[in-house]
């Protein structure tokens, strides 16, 4: 399953934070109306259920356990995030043999306070992104 996904159950298809589910069938009219409609356009539903498991054992039960998870070895967060910086720039993702290249930006902006700033900054200067 998607543990990522589970943990953001609770916003709406537009970020708004929700804490049960809309239906048009079956539920509860909401105690207010949506601006300028005289109708009732959702049903208030289920509660929404934010909690997962993930790969290897460690639960959660909304998007604050996730990110204190995720935070417990901030560097997978960071090559994740130098994964999809650097394939948003070259426009391909990084193949096996741009791991070092991966790891090389990683540990740059690691050393530079591991910003977002610096994470960009490291890949813009990557041969990877330089050659494509």
């Amino acid at each position: 399953m998607d543990p990522p996904g589970f943990a953001l159950e609770s916003f709406d298809v537009i970020g708004g934070w929700r804490e049960r589910y809309r239906s048009k069938d079956h539920g509860e009219r909401p105690a207010d109306r949506l601006d300028n409609r005289g109708v009732w356009q959702y049903k208030v539903n289920l509660p929404v259920d934010a909690s997962g498991e993930l790969p290897d054992g460690s639960k959660f039960s909304g998007i604050r356990d996730f990110k204190t998870l995720l935070l417990k070895n901030p560097e997978n967060v960071q090559r994740c995030l130098a994964e999809k910086l650097l394939t948003y720039a070259t426009g391909a993702a990084p193949s096996f043999a741009d791991r070092s290249t991966v790891a090389a930006i990683v540990k740059a902006a690691s050393d530079s306070g591991c910003g977002l700033k610096s994470l960009v900054t490291q890949v813009i200067l990557s041969p990877a992104f330089q050659s494509k």
